[in-house]
């Protein structure tokens, strides 16, 4: 009887102080607030301090933006477009020049042919600070270096010309008869295609 009364107790508590992820601030800043960790009893946050403005927390609470720049939980997203910029099934979204892929445009995509083709929901988001991480699993992008930090999820995509793992374009991948066979690995008329390095 304890147990369940302190149980309900704990939900009430964190269904009233939101310890679930989304936008805040924190000491004057904005910040991003993951889900409430239960092994450790706290609440990590991104503190945003290059926010400028007024910030808009989109349909999608997961992501939000300004007069000048979009987030998407908390990271930048690199050269996004606020005022064109739209949410697709997450993480992807798109603006008038790219389609993201979290933080980061997929390279060279056509916005208007974009298709999602598989992700597993198993599969969480790579958030960084450092690039190395994203090269070492995607290969280079204009934008690493650029911001503090990033995020992308393994996932295959076309734009009808070009199939994309995360932000990278497959190499030699028939956009015509390609398969995605689960998050990892995909096929063609010709190949296998293996997302492992």
């Amino acid at each position: 009887m304890i147990k369940s009364s302190l149980l309900f107790l704990l939900i009430v508590c964190c269904s009233s102080l939101g310890c679930s992820e989304g936008y805040g601030t924190h000491k004057g800043n904005h910040v991003w607030y993951s889900n409430w960790n239960q092994g450790s009893g706290d609440r990590p946050m991104l503190v945003m301090d290059d926010v400028q403005g007024e910030l808009v927390v989109l349909k999608d609470h997961r992501y939000a933006k300004t007069e000048k720049n979009v987030y998407i939980l908390g990271v930048k997203i690199h050269d996004a477009d606020p005022a064109t910029f739209t949410t697709l099934e997450y993480p992807f979204s798109r603006d008038k020049n790219h389609v993201y892929c979290g933080s980061l445009y997929l390279i060279d995509a056509d916005p208007d042919g974009f298709k999602l083709l598989f992700q597993n929901a198993m599969f969480g988001m790579l958030d960084r600070f450092k690039k190395e991480p994203f090269i070492a699993q995607y290969g280079e992008h204009p934008a690493l270096g650029h911001e503090k930090r990033y995020c992308t999820k393994s996932a295959w995509s076309t734009d009808g010309k070009t199939i994309y793992f995360g932000y990278a374009k497959v190499k030699n991948a028939n956009p015509n008869t390609f398969t995605a066979l689960d998050g990892l690995y995909g096929k063609d008329d010709m190949h296998v295609f293996s997302a492992m390095k």
